[in-house]
C-alpha cells in the first residue's frame, strides 16, 4: 500500500508542477516535497478511517463493538425500491459496488446501514489482502458530508485531506540589481496549488485510484446540499480511474445525479436478523427472536 501511495503521490506531484517550469534542482526538490506532503496527509487520513471504520456504535450502546464482529454484509437492490416490479429480486452486494463501472448513489431508509456499509467497505479495503479483490481501487477517502461547514466546497475539503490546499515551497530567484555586487539571489515563497482545484483534484484522485465515499448527502442543509451535489456530479465527469459512492436517505432522493447508478439497501431478511442477533447476543439470541416474533 505504501509503495503504491508513494508512486501515485510522485506522479501527482509531477502533474502539479508541470506548468511551473522550475529549474531542474528545484523541480526535484519540489516534487519530493509535494510527494512527502501527500503521503503524510493520506497516511494520517487512513489512520483516521481505520479508527472510524473499525467501530460500530448506536444510541443506547454503552461500549462500541468492532465492525467486523458486530455487522453483516447487506444485500443491495440494483435500482430504487420505488421502481421495482413486484417479484423483482435483482440484488448485488458491497463487494460488487467497487467493480460496478458507474459512480453510485446508495439509498437506504434511516437506520438501514448506509454508514455501516461504508465502514465495512473502508475497513476491508485497508486491512484485507488487496490481491483477492476484483477492483483496482487503492484506498478510500471518507468525507462525512454533515460535518462540512456551509461555506466549504467539496474540492477544498479533498485538498485539505490531501494536504495540498495551502502547500508552499521556497525557490531561489535571481534578480538583476544596480547594486555593485551584481545579481542578488532571493528566496521566494510560492503556492504549489495556485491553479484551479477543479482541475488539480481529479488529477490527484485518478493517479491514486481512490474510492471517494461521501456519507450523508441528505443530512446537509438544502442550499448547501444542492451546491455539493453539483460539485459531486462535475467531479465525477473528470474521474476515470477513481470512483465515487454517495449515500442518501431514500426519502430525500428527489433529484437525479447524472452519471450515477442508483441502488438501494434491501431490508433485512429473517435470516439476516437472526445472524445479527447472534453476533450481538450470542447464546441468548433465540429468546430475542422469540420475543420479536411475538410482536
Amino acid at each position: 500500500f505504501i509503495e503504491a501511495l508513494t508512486e501515485a503521490a510522485s506522479f501527482t506531484a509531477n502533474k502539479i508542477i508541470e506548468n511551473k517550469r522550475p529549474k531542474p534542482k528545484q523541480a526535484v526538490r519540489l516534487t519530493r516535497h509535494i510527494r512527502d506532503q501527500l503521503t503524510q496527509s493520506i497516511e494520517s487520513h487512513m489512520a483516521e478511517v481505520v479508527s472510524w471504520s473499525s467501530q460500530n456504535q448506536f444510541v443506547g450502546m454503552g461500549v462500541p463493538m468492532h465492525t467486523s464482529t458486530s455487522t453483516i454484509a447487506l444485500d443491495i437492490y440494483t435500482q430504487p425500491r420505488r421502481y421495482l416490479n413486484i417479484g423483482d429480486t435483482k440484488v448485488t452486494n458491497e463487494e460488487d459496488l467497487l467493480i460496478n463501472s458507474n459512480h453510485i448513489l446508495l439509498l437506504g431508509e434511516p437506520g438501514s446501514g448506509k454508514t455501516t456499509s461504508f465502514k465495512r467497505i473502508s475497513f476491508n479495503m485497508l486491512t484485507k489482502d488487496s490481491s483477492r479483490r476484483k477492483d483496482t481501487l487503492q484506498f478510500p477517502l471518507v468525507i462525512r458530508l454533515r460535518e462540512l461547514a456551509e461555506d466549504t466546497t467539496l474540492h477544498s475539503t479533498i485538498a485539505n485531506i490531501l494536504g495540498i490546499r495551502n502547500l508552499q515551497y521556497e525557490v531561489a530567484v535571481e534578480e538583476n540589481s544596480k547594486n555593485p555586487k551584481g545579481i542578488i539571489t532571493k528566496t521566494q515563497i510560492l503556492h504549489a496549488i495556485d491553479g484551479n482545484l477543479e482541475k488539480i483534484i481529479p488529477y490527484c484522485l485518478n493517479n491514486m485510484c481512490v474510492l471517494l465515499l461521501l456519507d450523508g448527502l441528505d443530512e446537509m442543509k438544502s442550499t448547501h446540499r444542492d451546491a455539493i451535489r453539483n460539485e459531486i456530479v462535475n467531479l465525477s465527469r473528470r474521474l476515470t480511474d477513481s470512483k465515487i459512492i454517495v449515500s442518501c436517505r431514500s426519502g430525500d432522493y428527489t433529484k437525479q445525479m447524472e452519471g450515477f447508478a442508483v441502488l438501494e439497501i434491501r431490508p433485512l431478511s429473517a435470516e439476516q436478523v437472526r445472524n445479527i442477533a447472534s453476533l450481538w447476543l450470542g447464546d441468548k439470541h433465540p429468546q430475542f427472536m422469540e420475543r420479536l416474533r411475538s410482536f
